[in-house]
């Protein structure tokens, strides 16, 4: 994935005619372009979103840790990752994108609506 990441950074530098030694960030602000790690965690919290409120046809069986039991916890209103056996197991789109989820603050977590996840 940094092989993308330089890229962009490099066709950033190129559109507006830039030295090599030149800020890619900056590159990519005056672009309005997001970097590839940021452009991946909104849309993975865009999927859970969608998952959320019955948006996407396709259902990932969403369980929250206060499914699983009654304590009154701080993360009982995180989403469960799934509980596989392998390790690879744990690397599938589904678990990434609920620890991207569990990581939002809880105002954004509770917002009906995911024009704030556009806007970033």
């Amino acid at each position: 994935m940094a092989d993308l990441q330089i890229l962009q950074n490099k066709v950033a530098r190129i559109i507006l005619d830039l030295d090599y030694g030149s800020s890619a960030s900056s590159a990519l602000k005056k672009l309005a372009w997001k970097d590839l790690k940021t452009r991946r965690i909104v849309n993975r919290l865009i999927l859970i979103y969608k998952c959320k409120n019955n948006l996407f046809s396709y259902n990932f069986e969403i369980t929250y840790h206060q499914d699983m039991h009654a304590y009154n916890t701080r993360s009982k209103c995180n989403i469960r990752k799934s509980a596989a056996r392998h390790k690879w197991g744990h690397w599938t789109t589904v678990n990434f994108a609920s620890n991207d989820w569990n990581e939002l603050p809880k105002k954004f977590v509770k917002q009906k609506t995911f024009k704030l996840l556009k806007s970033t």
